[in-house]
């Protein structure tokens, strides 16, 4: 019986001591991912094909954290960045453009290109009244949209309202709707600026045109 009894009590430590192993094993760290390269292209927002250099570009973890990597983007308008994939806050500064923070640019494979459009300040563009702009990229891949079309309707209740590629301005004397670029070949931006908006809900919409 002892015998027996001493076999038991070390299969049950043997049994004790695999559980611990595994448990060790399973609550160890997980290598860190391998970083990927991410490109950042910035454009001028009312001026199709304008690239931007000198853009000072800031990538932080999502939800705060120090500076992980920042530079700025050269004469062909873009700049690359090593991250592991994962979400980012990414601010984007140039003297004469509206600041601009992503709080959530996700990162997911190597050679991930992301566009950003900047807008000009009002003194730079001399419209002399408040602007608001709306701004639409979208992915340039081959597999994505080819074109897309911004749309606004203005709560005016004018005839020619409707601003789109086909109807590019809607002017009344106190008021303006413009589409300023009208993108066809992917990626955008395409880009509707209202100039002293009337108050009211100004209804917007994409169309996937292509």
């Amino acid at each position: 019986p002892m015998l027996r009894l001493a076999r038991r009590t070390l299969a049950l430590s043997r049994a004790v001591l695999l559980t611990a192993l595994g448990a060790a094993v399973s609550g160890a760290a997980q290598p860190a991912p391998r970083p990927v390269t991410v490109r950042f292209e910035l454009n001028d927002a009312q001026v199709k094909g304008r690239l931007l250099e000198g853009v000072a570009v800031s990538v932080s973890p999502a939800g705060g954290g120090g500076t992980l990597s920042s530079g700025r983007t050269g004469a062909d308008g873009r700049w690359a960045a090593q991250v592991p994939p994962g979400a980012y806050q990414v601010s984007y500064r140039l003297e004469g453009y509206v600041p601009y923070a992503s709080e959530a640019t996700e990162v997911r494979e190597d050679g991930q290109l992301v566009t950003v459009s900047l807008s000009r300040v009002l003194e730079a563009t001399e419209s002399g009244g408040r602007e608001v702009r709306i701004i639409l990229n979208w992915g340039s891949r081959p597999d994505q949209v080819r074109d897309a079309d911004s749309h606004v309707a203005c709560p005016c209740g004018a005839g020619q309202g409707h601003v789109y590629y086909q109807n590019r301005a809607h002017e009344a004397a106190d008021h303006k709707v413009e589409l300023d670029v009208d993108d066809t070949d992917g990626g955008g931006p395409e880009t509707i600026t209202l100039t002293r908006p009337v108050a009211g809900a100004h209804l917007y919409w994409v169309h996937d045109y292509s």
